[in-house]
């Protein structure tokens, strides 16, 4: 291989150009015309060393358009060595007599050197499988340079000038690639995957909501797209999948109008409001989203009672959290008596979480997801919502108060590292379907109560359809 630098020039980067490129079926071997697709600037020659010479993409006498080079697709294993497990070889072909045309010096005639092509990888096939064939060293090695749509490889030529085309850049070996078929259809995934939310207020910015799919990872596995995400109404976001997965599918969120503020009053209107003890102060409107003084947000349930539902957290929260005794909202104190559907749904950032006092419910799917979490409180919860501690894979133990009259569906499903389930059954009234399916399967639930509880709770978490095994074990205590 003689040195790939220009003769008698100062040493600068070798020229890069990009070119369209045709893909054709191996039909074409045979006298077919298969075209499959032209890649529009879609493949890109960059010369080692300081060679200076670009890509021609018109015949040199008289300008004619060609495509420098074609792609013949095969997939027959008796065409070409490559390795089993792999479905297609893409085999560069040169439109010059095996050669690509080039603006170049002639003083380049007869030079060899090595370059970097990047070709399109076609739709279906996985780019991160590609290998190319090492002439030097007769073997398949990997492509360590690809994207979700194309790969990068050294390959080796030589110039020549002709007298018909003017100069080339001749294959020196083959340029062969293969590639292996992309495994998985995405779209199978689709009821696997979450947002954390199904609806946001209006902001009039674009929302983006992370797409979560388990033991799948964002620009790695897919890419998400999203379209009428600023305006009001019904949002979509596109998920496509890359590299070994194909297809795509689309989830719908809501955009809806942000709560009204109430309007204030006229100066000439004002009246002198009448001094009000601490945590009296005038509050908000049933059903509204408020934040409260301590950063989180909360819906108000009741003004009659001064309840609120605990919604959303502060935008910081991470580690360990407590969900409060009460809230300030509008110099109005609330208990905060709920914890909201999805509230802390797919939160990656927290590890424990203890309900406050006044809390009687979990909401549906508020803890589903937290990946990290590996402790819970539920003070004096009275209901379990259905699938409110699922999928929480680091969680270990949890105790069920003797407050607690009902446990919803799939509550912990999943959570498959949970082996000590404590049930104070004092006032457990029922358990939902597949409420511990997939729990640890040598969990140990330990049913603490009078005896006449402890029977009752037994039939309850047992009973066919909890999810309960026979590899799980049943303690009673008082």
């Amino acid at each position: 291989m003689v040195l790939c630098l220009m003769p008698a020039t100062i040493a600068k980067a070798g020229a890069s150009s990009s070119f369209d490129i045709a893909y054709y079926s191996d039909d074409i071997l045979v006298g077919g015309n298969s075209h499959i697709k032209t890649y529009t600037n879609g493949a890109t020659l960059a010369f080692d060393g300081d060679i200076q010479a670009t890509v021609r993409t018109t015949l040199h006498e008289d300008d004619l358009p060609l495509t420098p080079l074609v792609i013949i697709q095969q997939s027959d294993h008796n065409n070409y060595n490559f390795e089993e497990g792999y479905d297609l070889i893409l085999v560069p072909h040169g439109q010059i007599g095996m050669s690509i045309p080039v603006n170049a010096s002639v003083e380049l005639d007869g030079v060899d050197c090595g370059a970097k092509l990047t070709l399109p990888v076609p739709n279906g096939y996985n780019a991160s499988s590609a290998r190319y064939y090492d002439t030097d060293n007769t073997e398949w090695k990997a492509v360590t340079s690809y994207k979700k749509d194309s790969v990068t490889y050294p390959v080796e030529g030589g110039f020549h000038n002709g007298d018909m085309y003017g100069m080339s850049y001749g294959k020196g070996g083959d340029w062969y690639i293969e590639l292996k078929k992309s495994a998985v259809d995405i779209s199978t995934l689709k009821s696997q995957a979450t947002l954390p939310a199904t609806e946001y207020t209006y902001t009039g910015q674009p929302i983006q909501p992370e797409v979560t799919i388990p033991n799948l990872k964002k620009d790695t596995d897919y890419e998400v797209t999203y379209s009428n995400n600023t305006e009001i109404g019904k949002a979509t976001v596109t998920v496509t999948g890359i590299y070994n997965y194909y297809s795509s599918f689309t989830i719908e969120f809501a955009i809806k109008e942000a709560p009204k503020p109430e309007e204030e009053q006229k100066p000439e209107e004002q009246k002198p409001e009448e001094q009000k003890p601490d945590g009296q102060g005038k509050g908000a409107d049933e059903g509204t989203v408020q934040k409260a003084e301590d950063g989180n947000s909360y819906t108000v349930t009741s003004n009659d009672t001064d309840e609120v539902s605990f919604t959303a957290a502060a935008n910081d929260t991470k580690g360990k959290v407590e969900v409060p005794d009460t809230a300030e909202i509008n110099g109005k104190t609330y208990k905060v008596t709920e914890v909201s559907e999805g509230a802390y749904r797919n939160n990656k950032d927290i590890t424990s979480v203890k309900l406050g006092k006044n809390v009687r419910t979990l909401g549906k799917n508020a803890l589903s997801g937290c990946s990290n979490l590996t402790s819970v409180n539920l003070r004096n919860v009275e209901k379990i919502g259905d699938g409110a501690l699922s999928k929480c894979k680091k969680l270990k133990k949890i105790t069920i108060p003797g407050t607690t009259k009902s446990i919803g569906k799939n509550a912990m499903k999943d959570s498959s590292n949970l082996k000590s389930l404590t049930v104070n059954a004092k006032n457990l009234k029922s358990m939902g379907k597949n409420a511990i399916k997939n729990i640890h399967p040598k969990a140990v639930i330990t049913i603490k109560g009078t005896k006449k509880q402890q029977k009752s709770a037994e039939k309850i978490v047992t009973k066919k359809n909890t999810g309960y095994k026979s590899t799980m074990k049943i303690k009673k205590k008082k």
